[in-house]
């Protein structure tokens, strides 16, 4: 196995995220923010009080994204590969049917790239395992601004893909995007 945050990674399990784990998977504001996150997790405690517009149906969902490789990660810089498809059998188990037709924002920087011979990237494989939501990412990096009072969700510049160097600055911030299934 290579450095962290690059190749292969040990994936997780939906044991992984049982009570008294180092991982949660735990809803906060009346279920419009939803963690995957390692129990450790810096953002974790800011995240029962994050700013979400009241007038916003979306429920946010926190999950590292892998900056290397289409992924979903248990850290920032990730050690074990969260699967796309436990990511989506850990949002059915807390929401349910209640999925069906709500706006699921997922706050994952590089969810929404897609890397050079990669067929979808990491949220639209989620997204084709959640065909009746409605997933939302962004193209770059998505911040929680813990110095905002209360904590805040910020879009970062707008990303692309360099196959040599990486992610690079393409713009300013943009909207969330519709990912289709």
């Amino acid at each position: 196995m290579g450095p962290p945050g690059s190749g292969s990674l040990p994936a997780l399990g939906v044991a992984d995220f049982a009570p008294g784990r180092d991982y949660v998977a735990v809803a906060f504001q009346n279920g419009r923010v939803f963690a995957i996150l390692h129990a450790s997790d810096p953002a974790l405690p800011y995240l029962p009080v994050v700013a979400v517009d009241p007038g916003d149906a979306a429920v946010y969902v926190f999950v590292h994204g892998g900056q290397e490789v289409s992924r979903f990660e248990n850290l920032a810089v990730g050690t074990h590969e969260i699967p796309d498809h436990l990511v989506a059998r850990l949002l059915a188990r807390e929401y349910g049917a209640g999925l069906d037709g709500v706006r699921v924002r997922m706050c994952t920087c590089y969810g929404n790239m897609v890397r050079p011979g990669e067929a979808r990237s990491v949220v639209g494989r989620l997204a084709g395992l959640l065909p009746n939501a409605a997933v939302e990412a962004y193209h770059g990096l998505v911040y929680l601004d813990v110095a905002a009072r209360p904590a805040t969700i910020t879009l970062g510049d707008r990303l692309a893909w360099d196959p040599l160097s990486g992610p690079y600055q393409i713009g300013p911030p943009g909207p969330w995007e519709r990912v289709n299934p």
